[in-house]
């Protein structure tokens, strides 16, 4: 296998797609817990952050693999805008369809719920590995946790459909 010498550059997709599985089990497993009403509310925080933290770092990976390595960084708007329309629209769909599936919902959601929700998390990997290091009430929206653990997992279904590599 050929060392990575550049920053940013993956080589051995089988394993980012193996880490963001990983990843995206890890922090569906917290999401649940803390979804959980029975949990005290510091039990919460503190499963909270690092289930942001792997959902997150999970919709990354996916985003670099669909974009086939085209694009670079931790924001996950500017992730999803490298994308192609047909891609943009089909995860778009998939994650609308999950949020309005839910058993419990406070709204529909419709594009531009989409847009905004994407934007608010777009910088949330760091966000949350990082939260101790932001000034106090700069930390961002934290509300957006059924459409960030929507769209990880709507990524999951395009990558697991649609992006096929010869391991």
């Amino acid at each position: 296998m050929k060392k990575n010498t550049t920053p940013g550059i993956i080589y051995n997709w089988k394993e980012a797609r193996g880490c963001a599985d990983v990843y995206r089990e890890v922090g569906s497993c917290l999401y649940f817990q803390a979804s959980d009403k029975k949990n005290n509310p510091n039990d919460i925080n503190k499963l909270l952050l690092p289930s942001l933290v792997n959902m997150s770092f999970a919709c990354e990976l996916y985003l670099k693999e669909i974009s086939q390595g085209k694009c670079h960084g931790h924001n996950l708007k500017t992730l999803y805008n490298s994308l192609d329309v047909d891609k943009k629209h089909y995860i778009e769909e998939i994650t609308i369809q999950m949020l309005n599936n839910r058993p419990v919902k406070n709204k529909n959601y419709y594009e531009t719920d989409f847009d905004n929700a994407l934007n608010n998390i777009k910088d949330l990997f760091i966000k949350s590995r990082y939260h101790y290091e932001l000034e106090p009430g700069k930390n961002g929206s934290l509300n957006n946790l059924d459409f960030l653990k929507a769209f990880m997992d709507s990524l999951k279904i395009y990558v697991d459909n649609f992006v096929k590599y010869a391991y």
